[in-house]
């Protein structure tokens, strides 16, 4: 099932969070309490959604997103910050509806342009689809 999240999720979804930065970043330390802090504010905004599929009562999966007016272009943007789908659950089609749902939802609420960042492994499906490449994150520790 696909349902848009809700606060009462913030906690479940926190270990997703986890997993997928520990998937992504292993040497990172992620800061759950920080990020479940954060996510009950931003969804106070009414301009950030949380989408997730369940599967036998289980979140599985989430994509989460937020939409703001950016001044210099002069145009409401849509933000696709984080997606992920526990591994067994992969190559199931959920991501590309969740995907959707989190889309109709940042339309309804004004976006003009979506952004997203992905990793060099997703590069092609995101062109595939239309998105262009625009700028580069660039990260250095200091």
């Amino acid at each position: 099932m696909i349902r848009i999240g809700k606060k009462e999720d913030i906690l479940e979804l926190a270990w997703l969070w986890k997993d997928m930065v520990n998937e992504l970043q292993p040497e990172w330390t992620p800061d759950c309490m920080s990020w479940i802090e954060t996510e009950y504010l931003l969804l106070d905004t009414g301009m950030y959604f949380i989408v997730l599929a369940e599967k036998e009562g289980k979140i599985v999966g989430f994509v989460d997103g937020m939409v703001y007016y950016e001044p210099g272009i002069g145009k409401n943007v849509g933000i696709a910050k984080h997606f992920y789908i526990i591994p067994e659950h992969r190559g199931t089609h959920l991501m590309g509806r969740m995907y959707a749902i989190m889309d109709e939802l940042a339309r309804d609420k004004g976006m003009e342009i979506i952004e997203l960042q992905c990793g060099d492994d997703k590069l092609e499906y995101w062109e595939s689809i239309g998105f262009k490449r625009d700028q580069y994150l660039l990260r250095k520790g200091v």
